[in-house]
């Protein structure tokens, strides 16, 4: 594969083009899995996700900051973030320090992992995002500023699963092999 095959525009690191997939369920393979920093330095997960079953077989879902670390305050401080825990339980995680992680394995080993992940719609006004859950009470207001003109879904990834299609990490087996806890 070329570099034009992992051509991402700034549309898509937005969330979409506004050709948002239907909120469901998708079974996807990840593609080109990294890791980054945040303006913090805190590293993240990010990667393409095919889809590889059903009416959307072929398309993307984007995968655009999935947090390493635990909650720093709030009712879940000490704890891994949900949607990361859900994440790690999908990809067959058990012990030791995740691939993407700080001293863990090179996120790339993720790359053909397949996971179950939950798309929902969201909507962004003024630099304001809305799921799609509470767009029903805002689109009111939205329409009577005259603001909705423009105003398109796009895809916004949530909890993920194991995936009847799951072969383990890469698609082969899992490696559980390093026993440090401390990535998070």
């Amino acid at each position: 594969m070329g570099n034009e095959d992992w051509a991402v525009g700034e549309d898509d690191l937005k969330g979409g083009t506004g050709k948002a997939k239907p909120p469901r369920t998708y079974t996807v393979r990840i593609e080109n899995a990294s890791t980054e920093k945040d303006k913090n330095g805190r590293p993240y997960l990010k990667f393409v996700g095919e889809i590889i079953l059903g009416s959307e077989k072929g398309g993307k879902l984007f995968e655009n900051y999935l947090p390493f670390g635990r909650e720093k305050s709030g009712k879940n401080a000490g704890q891994i973030n949900a949607r990361t825990s859900s994440f790690l339980k999908a990809i067959g995680h058990r012990d030791g320090v995740p691939a993407g992680a700080p001293g863990g394995p090179d996120a790339s080993k993720l790359n053909g992992t397949v996971v179950d992940v939950k798309n929902e719609n969201e909507y962004e006004v003024d630099g304001e995002q809305y799921p799609v859950r509470t767009w029903e009470k805002r689109f009111k207001e939205v329409e009577a500023s005259g603001k909705l003109e423009g105003v398109t879904p796009r895809d916004s990834l949530g909890f993920y699963a194991l995936s009847d299609e799951f072969e383990g990490i890469g698609g082969g087996t899992t490696d559980d092999s390093a026993d440090d806890d401390s990535w998070g």
